[in-house]
């Protein structure tokens, strides 16, 4: 019985994984794929101030079938603070994203969509208000892109 089940584990996540592209760092696909931040770098001037960071990806083939991402967004939190996320004006606007907190300074951002993504350009806005006076790196880590039929 046990060997059944580490069995179907291995199984079961061997399948999961087989419909994810991890795409941020090491590009799995010949051609490339680039996921930037628009801004890398916060300085903030004025407290208070709200401003927007731009998520964008290369040429995406609506043939790859691209159906959802998930990634996390790494960020000073005594700098900056989370107010809202947004796919209007994107390539990705025909779908909502979503954002859970995992812990102080790090977003999880995920999308879904039946519709792939095709094109290139930007694929989530994230609004952010300037909490104090400084500077904060911005870093995507374990960006991935799936098939929408597999997760």
């Amino acid at each position: 019985m046990k060997r059944f089940f580490i069995v179907s584990m291995i199984i079961l996540i061997f399948f999961f994984l087989w419909g994810q592209r991890a795409l941020y760092g090491e590009p799995t696909r010949e051609n490339g794929i680039e996921i930037s931040v628009d801004s890398v770098d916060i300085d903030v001037v004025t407290e208070g101030d709200t401003f927007w960071i731009s998520v964008s990806t290369s040429y995406l083939e609506s043939s790859w079938d691209l159906g959802s991402y998930d990634f996390y967004l790494l960020y000073d939190p005594e700098i900056i603070s989370y107010q809202d996320v947004s796919t209007a004006g994107t390539i990705a606007g025909h779908a909502s994203a979503g954002v859970n907190f995992l812990n102080p300074g790090v977003l999880n951002v995920m999308w879904y969509s039946l519709t792939p993504l095709s094109g290139e350009g930007s694929i989530v806005n994230l609004e952010f208000q300037a909490f104090s006076n400084g500077s904060t790196d911005l870093e995507i880590v374990n960006f991935l892109f799936s098939d929408g039929a597999n997760n």
